[in-house]
């Protein structure tokens, strides 16, 4: 990961917005959570060494390489795609848009980086860095009619259940680390309660694992298989796991289906600094080389033009891309002047 640890939206968000009207619709849904098992404070964060930020693992080498962030998700996309009519569909679905494709991977490469490791370094499939493509079209701004809201489109209830704060200053929902890690912290509690398997702890996702325990157990009285594609399951669940893994087999395939990936640049990935007092985005702003705007589209967290640290998660900063953060950081104050200027440190490993 880089020293200045990937976070929030890019400046691509905007530029993207628009090819999304002829694109299919994100999933809006409300999750349940009845006992949450947390393995630590979700949202929890602490940024490590740089230089492996977008440097994969060349398996033949043993030696870290550069290489193409979208060919490195490729390659780890391993769950079976069978050959069924709810794929197909959705296949086709993605297909008739080629270019809303090509725009929601440019538009979600800026998260991706730091969103890849976390799902490596906890053992999860790939295909799940899919699944905002499938819930907010990778918009964290995006909010559904059921208030579920951010990338990962969590309701209130699970947000609290998770640790994610939401106060006037605050919406962890919306924050690309903290929403990602209560994600992933609920499919990991998911996936025991289904024994590892990955499509019900998807489906869980979308709808609640009451929902799916319930249409389990019914089909064991009945003596029938308990896998995903033999439930019954309420429509939107029942093509949710197809979507993902629909979009699993075009990435994979992409030169077969004739879908252009954006060529991916480490540059445009987004960085993070800490500030440990209260600080006008503004301020901020001006200081990363930034217009208000950006600044605000970085930070879809932030709910007012001031971050205060005191009501935040103290490891939440002002992100943007590296190097903006670079003169950010260079017109830092020294530590004897931290009373006259509200701004802080960079975290560093």
């Amino acid at each position: 990961m880089k020293a200045k640890a990937i976070l929030l939206a890019s400046v691509l968000l905007v530029g993207c917005q628009s090819s999304r009207q002829d694109a299919p619709a994100p999933e809006q849904h409300a999750q349940s959570l009845s006992s949450a098992s947390q393995e630590g404070e979700a949202g929890e964060y602490t940024a490590k060494g740089r230089a492996s930020s977008a440097r994969w693992l060349d398996k033949n080498s043993g030696t870290a390489q550069q290489q193409d962030l979208w060919n490195f998700i490729s390659d780890e996309l391993k769950m079976e795609v069978p050959e069924n009519s709810r794929i197909r569909e959705q296949k086709r679905k993605y297909l008739k848009s080629k270019s809303y494709l090509h725009d929601v991977t440019l538009r979600a490469e800026p998260y991706m980086y730091w969103i890849v490791e976390q799902i490596k370094k906890r053992d999860m499939p790939m295909e799940l860095v899919l699944l905002p493509i499938v819930e907010s079209a990778f918009d964290p701004h995006a909010t559904s009619s059921a208030n579920a809201a951010g990338l990962w489109q969590i309701v209130p209830q699970t947000g609290r259940n998770y640790g994610l704060k939401n106060n006037q200053w605050y919406d962890g929902r919306r924050d690309v680390v903290a929403s990602t890690t209560a994600a992933l912290d609920m499919m990991q509690y998911l996936n025991r309660m289904f024994n590892g398997d990955w499509l019900l702890t998807v489906a869980a996702y979308n709808s609640g694992e009451g929902r799916v325990m319930k249409a389990v157990k019914a089909n064991k009285r009945q003596g029938k298989p308990t896998n995903f594609w033999a439930l019954s399951l309420p429509r939107e669940t029942s093509i949710y796991v197809p979507k993902m893994l629909a979009l699993s087999d075009i990435i994979k395939h992409s030169k077969k289906y004739g879908v252009r990936l954006p060529k991916t640049d480490e540059t445009r990935a987004l960085a993070r600094v800490d500030v440990g007092q209260q600080i006008q985005l503004t301020q901020a702003a001006e200081m990363a080389g930034l217009s208000l705007t950006k600044m605000k589209a970085f930070n879809p967290g932030l709910q007012k033009r001031r971050y205060r640290a005191k009501r935040a998660p103290l490891h939440y900063g002002s992100p943007g891309p590296s190097r903006s953060a670079e003169g950010f950081t260079g017109r830092w104050p020294d530590r004897g002047d931290r009373a006259k200027h509200p701004v802080g440190k960079k975290q560093r490993g």
